[in-house]
């Protein structure tokens, strides 16, 4: 496959698309797995700290991981780093379903956390350079089928645990071993050599923009926590209602599934509409909807639930693109820190939520963490007027960026 041609370039984005929808079906098991495992192993009265320590784990591990693989990602060919992820997480994270203790199931999620990890910075820069022009689109349409994944996979999942119960541990990790083995057939080539990276990052002489890097960095972190708290204890909250695993895995699935189409919806804007409306707007809209949606029951609880997450991650795609285009040279590093670091950061404070939740209940837990997104806006008001031009605009990233012949 030749990255160079727009027809070549839209089969490397769907081959990475597909493998981005398994990839991320594994990552999302643990939210949908947490009440079971929790059941398992958690002593009487831990149950939200033993969900919030598993969630800490594989956040932590799936997220600060990409620091070290993309620095490795920008030097390597990235390919590598693409199919060991799928057979690590594959691996690891479908051995949940018959993991025999705690510390076991702690390091399963490790193992295939950081399988996660080595798979997205080379993944979303490869699916962003193949994109060309349309990269708010390219963007959206990647993280829209890592999203659709995370919906389906796991809920599909859920279904056949009924009944092959432990079981399934061998045969869920079928699907993520075959598309890492099919990716040695697939002909697509790096989208840019490592030595035509080196010279690049030698010869832009660009100074690294700590500011807006570190305001990204903490808006990407706070709205992460709102989103990984709403999934991993949304999840207990649930269970805490008497539904069962499936109708549970449902609403998760739902969930899950109108934050893609909020992605997919939102990064076709950012490459027609100016950005920062989009931005604010998605940070500051959904707030009430989460705090109503926790008061409301039945089917408004439901219909409320994810419009909020619809309108929530209008901003997702953006921020990724704001992250790369900051720092254009170094986009797997650029992606690392804002698809990475702050999500790593914000899978560690899964932790001490947890414990606020053990002693403030689950409802006024899930309110605190549904306003935090406000908090974000306030902070990107600090970097709105920094932001160059093109960044605020639908405009692509100026020369700096790598050449046509490299996307």
């Amino acid at each position: 496959m030749n990255w160079r041609g727009p027809r070549s370039g839209r089969v490397a984005l769907l081959w990475l698309t597909g493998a981005h929808a398994v990839v991320d079906a594994y990552a999302l098991l643990v939210p949908f797995l947490l009440p079971i495992l929790a059941g398992r192993f958690a002593a009487p009265g831990e149950r939200e700290a033993f969900a919030g320590l598993l969630a800490a784990t594989i956040a932590a591990s799936t997220s600060l991981g990409q620091v070290l693989f993309a620095f490795l990602a920008d030097r390597l060919r990235f390919r590598w780093f693409v199919e060991a992820g799928l057979f690590c997480a594959a691996v690891g994270l479908s051995l949940l379903f018959a993991s025999p203790s705690r510390g076991i199931t702690l390091l399963l999620a490790l193992v295939g956390g950081l399988g996660v990890a080595a798979f997205h910075p080379p993944a979303t820069v490869g699916a962003a350079r193949a994109s060309r022009r349309a990269r708010g689109l390219g963007m959206a349409v990647f993280i829209t089928g890592g999203n659709l994944g995370q919906a389906v996979g796991p809920l599909a999942a859920m279904a056949l645990f009924e009944r092959l119960g432990a079981r399934l541990a061998y045969w869920a990790m079928l699907p993520g071993l075959l598309v890492a083995f099919s990716g040695a057939m697939v002909p697509y080539r790096d989208p840019q050599p490592p030595e035509t990276r080196s010279r690049e990052e030698s010869s832009s002489g660009l100074p690294i923009p700590w500011l807006l890097l570190s305001i990204l960095f903490l808006v990407v972190t706070l709205r992460t926590v709102t989103l990984q708290g709403f999934l991993n204890f949304l999840s207990l909250y649930l269970d805490d209602l008497q539904l069962s695993h499936l109708q549970r895995s449902g609403v998760l699935s739902g969930f899950i599934f109108c934050g893609s189409m909020g992605m997919l919806l939102g990064g076709s804007l950012s490459d027609r509409l100016p950005r920062l409306p989009i931005l604010f707007g998605s940070m500051l809209i959904p707030v009430p909807l989460f705090w109503i949606a926790l008061r409301a029951e039945g089917v408004g609880f439901v219909a409320l639930l994810l419009l909020a997450n619809f309108l929530f991650q209008f901003s997702t795609p953006l921020l990724i693109v704001l992250g790369q285009d900051a720092l254009p040279a170094r986009a797997n590093l650029a992606s690392s820190l804002v698809m990475g670091a702050a999500w790593g950061t914000a899978g560690l404070l899964n932790y001490p939520v947890g414990l606020v939740a053990s002693w403030a209940g689950l409802p006024a837990t899930l309110s605190g963490v549904g306003a935090l997104p406000w908090v974000a806006a306030l902070l990107f008001v600090l970097i709105a007027r920094r932001l160059p031009p093109h960044v605020r605009r639908a405009e692509p990233v100026p020369s700096v960026a790598p050449p046509p012949e490299a996307s």
